[in-house]
């Protein structure tokens, strides 16, 4: 069984955005440079359906191409605003091509090496995506919902 852990630095913000409603969306493995160097970063469908987004997400992208204003704290420790874009395959992804590679040039993927992303909810409704690298683990994919913080 995979360890999902936060690390502390990150519980630390998340306690001071007044954070609630903790999951883990996923662990992604970048098993190629072409994933790192992609224009988005896409998710599946049924994870965020299901496990992540409230009623009122859901119903703003509602459609294929609609989106939402998220933040996202990257794994070096940035927070950017980004989009969360509902895709016509069943999948979302983060913001448009430039935004994206933003968030790539800010940070160090590499193959190989999996991020774990987290979701949550600031006390001022805000949607919050966390992604941590995961160092020294050999962990299978798996996709569940794991809270963290009480």
């Amino acid at each position: 069984m995979a360890d999902f852990v936060l690390a502390q630095h990150t519980k630390d913000k998340i306690r001071e955005l007044k954070g609630k409603d903790v999951k883990l969306v996923g662990r992604l493995f970048l098993k190629f440079q072409r994933d790192i160097c992609s224009e988005y970063l896409m998710i599946p469908q049924a994870l965020l359906l299901s496990l992540i987004l409230h009623s009122k997400e859901k119903e703003k992208l509602a459609n294929d191409g609609d989106s939402i204003p998220v933040k996202l704290i990257e794994p070096e420790g940035v927070t950017s605003l980004i989009k969360l874009v509902k895709k016509g395959n069943g999948m979302y992804v983060f913001g448009s091509q430039d935004e994206w590679k933003n968030v790539v040039s800010r940070n160090r993927f590499r193959v190989e090496v999996p991020v774990d992303l987290w979701s949550f909810v600031d006390g001022e409704s805000t949607r919050f995506f966390v992604m941590q690298y995961v160092h020294g683990l050999n962990n299978q994919p798996t996709a569940k919902t794991v809270t963290v913080i009480d």
